[in-house]
C-alpha cells in the first residue's frame, strides 16, 4: 500500500481532483444568495468610490468581475437588479466593438429600477492621433444610440443621466430627439468641453418633457446667450450649477426664472460690458427657497448685478469669487449689495466666503455686524487682509460679535504681514474663547471660536516654500498649533 501511495497523490489529475472537491466545501458556497447580492452591491459601490469612474463594461471591477468567478455567481449577479441600475457606458467601446446588444441587456439586467445612465464620450486628441476611425458619424441619420432613446421602456426609467461630451463635432450625435419623455429624470448632468459651441437650446429643448426634473448641472467651455430661447422647465429646478461664460445680465434672467430654487453656483460670469446701452433694469424678486448661493466671476465683479434687488430669505451660504487683484479691476467693492440683500431678505446667513474682493478691513466688519448667526467665515484673497485686520480681530468690539461662529479661515498670510500682530491676533481669539464674559472682560468677538486657519500662500499651494516670521514669532504659532485650535499648513 505505501508502495501505491506516492503515484496516487503526485497524479496531476487526482491533485486537480482533490482541489475541486475542497473548493466545492468552502464556506462561501454556502451563502445564501441574499448575502451574496447585498455583498455584490457594496462592491459595485466601493469600485465606484475607489476608481472616481464607474465603469459597466470593465471585466476588472464590480459587476462584470463577479459573473466571472463561477457560474453560481454569475447567476446571482445577473439575477440582482440594483447591481445594473447605474450604468457607465463608454462610447468607444461601442464604436470599437459594435456592442449594441450588450448594452442593452445591461439594461434589461436592471428590471424595472430606476436609472442612473452616464455617457462619454472619447476625446478629441485619440480621434485626432488616428486610434479611432470615425467617419461619417456625424451625420445625423446614424444615430447609434437609437436603441436607447428610442426605447420607452428605458426613458421611463430614467432617474439620472450624465452625458460627458467632447468636441461635439467628432462625436456622434448622442442627444434624444427632442420629443422624448422622460416621466422619472430627476437628475440631468451635461458636460460639453471643446472648441465648438454647443448648440444648448436644441440640446436642452431635448429633456423639456421631464416633469420631475429637479436638478440641472451644465458645464460648458464655449457658450452663447441664445440660452435664455430654449424651452426648459427652469420653474422646476431646486438645484441649479452652471459653469459657462455668461454675462451677468444672463445670469439674473435665469435666476429669476427658477422660482423654486434651493442651490444655485454660478461660475465664469463676465461683467455687462455694453458701455453703450444701460444694464436691463433690475426687477424685485423673491426666492424663497433659495438657501446656497455660488457666484463666480471670471474678470472683475458686478454683484449687483446677479444679486441686485431679490429677495432671499431662506439664505444660509453665500459665496461670491472674483479673479482681480488689484482696485483698479473693479469699481465698487461688494459690501453696498450685501447690505441691500440682506435689508430686502433679513436672512440668517451662516456660511459666508469672500475671494478675491476689494474690501477694507472697516467694510468687512460692516457686513459682519448684519450677519450674527455666522457659523463659518473664510477670507481668501482680499484686499481686507492685512495689519489693520487683524488688530480689530484682536479688540473687543460688541458691534461685531459673532457669537455662533466656530471657524475663522483667512489666507493667504504672507511674511509682508507684522507676524507680531498676526500671532497676537491668533492667542487672543484663542484666550478670549476660553475666558468667562464679566464686567471687567467683555463677551468676545468669536466666543465659540474653535478652529482659526491661517494658511500660508494659497491653500492650492500648499508645498510652497513661503519665507518664515521671525523665530519667536514661529514659536508662538507652533505653540498654537499644537492645541489644534490654530491650523498653519507651514506647521503641519
Amino acid at each position: 500500500m505505501n508502495s501505491n501511495s506516492g503515484p496516487i497523490v503526485n497524479d496531476p489529475r487526482r491533485v486537480h481532483l482533490l482541489k475541486l472537491l475542497a473548493g466545492t466545501l468552502s464556506s462561501i458556497r454556502r451563502f445564501p444568495p441574499e448575502i451574496l447580492s447585498i455583498i455584490f452591491v457594496f462592491c459595485r459601490d466601493l469600485d465606484v468610490s475607489s476608481t472616481g469612474v464607474y465603469t459597466t463594461t470593465h471585466r476588472k471591477l464590480a459587476p462584470m468581475l463577479l459573473t466571472r468567478i463561477c457560474s453560481r455567481w454569475r447567476q446571482i449577479a445577473l439575477d440582482t437588479p440594483r447591481l445594473w441600475d447605474n450604468v457607465h457606458l463608454q462610447t468607444t467601446l461601442f464604436i470599437r466593438d459594435g456592442v449594441d446588444v450588450f448594452v442593452a441587456d445591461l439594461l434589461q439586467r436592471s428590471h424595472v429600477l430606476p436609472l442612473s445612465v452616464t455617457i462619454d464620450t472619447p476625446q478629441s486628441i485619440f480621434l485626432r492621433e488616428g486610434w479611432l476611425n470615425l467617419d461619417g458619424l456625424n451625420d445625423h441619420h446614424h444615430r447609434w444610440l437609437d436603441f436607447l432613446w428610442t426605447n420607452p421602456s428605458t426613458c421611463r426609467r430614467l432617474r439620472s443621466l450624465t452625458l460627458d461630451v467632447f468636441e461635439d463635432d467628432y462625436t456622434p450625435n448622442i442627444f434624444p430627439l427632442p420629443e422624448t419623455e422622460f416621466p422619472a429624470l430627476a437628475t440631468l448632468v451635461l458636460s460639453m468641453e471643446g472648441n465648438i459651441e454647443p448648440d444648448l437650446v436644441h440640446i436642452l429643448e431635448s429633456f423639456k418633457h421631464a416633469p420631475l426634473l429637479r436638478s440641472l448641472e451644465l458645464v460648458v467651455s464655449n457658450c452663447s446667450d441664445a440660452l435664455l430661447e430654449a424651452t426648459f422647465p427652469w420653474h422646476q429646478l431646486t438645484t441649479l450649477n452652471m459653469t459657462l461664460p455668461l454675462i451677468s445680465d444672463v445670469v439674473r434672467t435665469l435666476l429669476v426664472q427658477c422660482t423654486s430654487l434651493e442651490r444655485t453656483k454660478f461660475d465664469n460670469i463676465f461683467e455687462w460690458d455694453n458701455d453703450l446701452d444701460p444694464p436691463p433694469p433690475q426687477i424685485p424678486t423673491l426666492l424663497a427657497e433659495l438657501r446656497d448661493v455660488e457666484v463666480g466671476w471670471k474678470n472683475g465683479s458686478q454683484t449687483d448685478m446677479v444679486l441686485g434687488g431679490l429677495s432671499l430669505p431662506k439664505l444660509r451660504s453665500l459665496e461670491i469669487t472674483s479673479t482681480f487683484r488689484s482696485s483698479e479691476d473693479v469699481e465698487e467693492p461688494p459690501t453696498p449689495v450685501l447690505l441691500a440683500l440682506h435689508a430686502c431678505s433679513h436672512f440668517a446667513l451662516e456660511h459666508l466666503t469672500l475671494t478675491g474682493q476689494l474690501l477694507t478691513p472697516t467694510e468687512l466688519l460692516s457686513v459682519l455686524r448684519v450677519v450674527p448667526t455666522l457659523r463659518t467665515l473664510n477670507v481668501r484673497g482680499c484686499e481686507c487682509i492685512d495689519d489693520e485686520l487683524f488688530r480689530m480681530l484682536t479688540a473687543n468690539d460688541s458691534l461685531t460679535t459673532l457669537p455662533e461662529l466656530t471657524k475663522l479661515e483667512i489666507h493667504p498670510i504672507t511674511p509682508t504681514l507684522d507676524g507680531n500682530v498676526v500671532a497676537t491676533m491668533a492667542e487672543s481669539l484663542f484666550e478670549k474663547g476660553r475666558t468667562p464674559a464679566s464686567i471687567e472682560a467683555p463677551i468676545a468677538m468669536f466666543p465659540c471660536l474653535t478652529r482659526l486657519c491661517l494658511y500660508r500662500g494659497h491653500e492650492q499651494f500648499v508645498n510652497w516654500g513661503w519665507e518664515k516670521f521671525a523665530d519667536d514669532v514661529e514659536r508662538r504659532i507652533a505653540v498654537l498649533c499644537e492645541t489644534g485650535f490654530l491650523v498653519d499648513r507651514y506647521h503641519r
